[in-house]
């Protein structure tokens, strides 16, 4: 009754003790948790939240939550790279890479020491950067001179290269770091990873492909006022395209029939015939599906 006083009203306070209880007045108060379906606690959920708590701040809230954490984890995943260079670089940025160190704390490996120089545990600050076989790879490459200016963990790095590095420049900054990994990787299996500086070239080169196709690969959206109009009652609908190799003049053509319900009956695929430009070409797609529907 004292607790109940202190937030509601004399007359709520007697409204809610006047409630009855029924049989469960007799029951007994027990501890219950929320984050399990039967209310037992166990390591299992104990552990996923914890998690959902930790990765909150990186992954989850609002679109106008501005924290300069968020801004940056944004900045990552809008990189316009492949994916598994931005999935490398979250994995280091997030100090989650199969390190020495890492391993060690995991029993998996007996020293956190490098397995490259043998002089420092390998984190994955030293596995990318302070190595000194990282350092000949970073001394070939653009970025050299900057990365002895910047200081803290790997994340602090990288969170500053955002800041100081064009579009451009972060996009091979982070190929870079691909690189450095995958390097680190070869040596460790031996294998042989080829001359340094070529294998840097290739990657400026495949992470401008990557732009490229992607540009060439965006779908053009139709306007909102183009719908599928459905066909008369036991009459076919035929859609039909084109397509063509950009560098080539390897041309194909295709379609497919649906019925008045919109579901698949039959398609056809070919060639396209040589010579004949988009519009040529999409008309000739048109005239073997009629073909075909006679």
């Amino acid at each position: 009754m004292p607790m109940l006083s202190l937030c509601f009203t004399q007359e709520d306070c007697e409204a809610i003790m006047s409630i009855p209880l029924g049989s469960v007045v007799h029951l007994h108060d027990h501890k219950y948790w929320f984050f399990a379906k039967d209310g037992k606690y166990s390591v299992k959920s104990g552990y996923w939240v914890a998690l959902r708590q930790c990765m909150g701040a990186i992954m989850e809230g609002g679109s106008s939550d501005t924290s300069p954490q968020k801004l940056f984890w944004r900045k990552v995943w809008a990189l316009k790279v492949p994916n598994k260079i931005k999935l490398l670089v979250w994995r280091a940025c997030s100090n989650v890479l199969s390190t020495s160190l890492n391993l060690y704390f995991k029993r998996v490996l007996q020293t956190p020491l490098c397995s490259r120089c043998g002089k420092s545990e390998e984190t994955a600050l030293h596995a990318l950067r302070s190595c000194k076989r990282s350092r000949k790879f970073w001394n070939l490459t653009p970025f050299f001179c900057r990365l002895d200016a910047y200081h803290g963990s790997f994340a602090d790095i990288f969170e500053t290269a955002t800041h100081v590095s064009s579009e451009q420049e972060l996009k091979n900054f982070a190929g870079c770091v691909w690189l450095s990994w995958l390097i680190r990787n070869d040596t460790l299996h031996e294998k042989e990873s080829g001359i340094l500086g070529e294998a840097i070239e290739r990657t400026f080169e495949f992470i401008q492909s990557f732009q490229q196709g992607n540009a060439r690969c965006r779908p053009t959206l139709l306007p909102h006022h183009v719908r599928w109009i459905k066909p008369p009652h036991q009459s076919l609908d035929l859609n039909c395209d084109e397509a063509m190799v950009t560098e080539s003049t390897v041309r194909g053509l295709g379609g497919l029939f649906r019925n008045q319900d919109s579901e698949f009956l039959c398609d056809f695929a070919c060639d396209g015939p040589a010579g004949f430009d988009v519009l040529g070409t999409e008309l000739a797609a048109m005239r073997e599906g009629l073909l075909m529907a006679s």
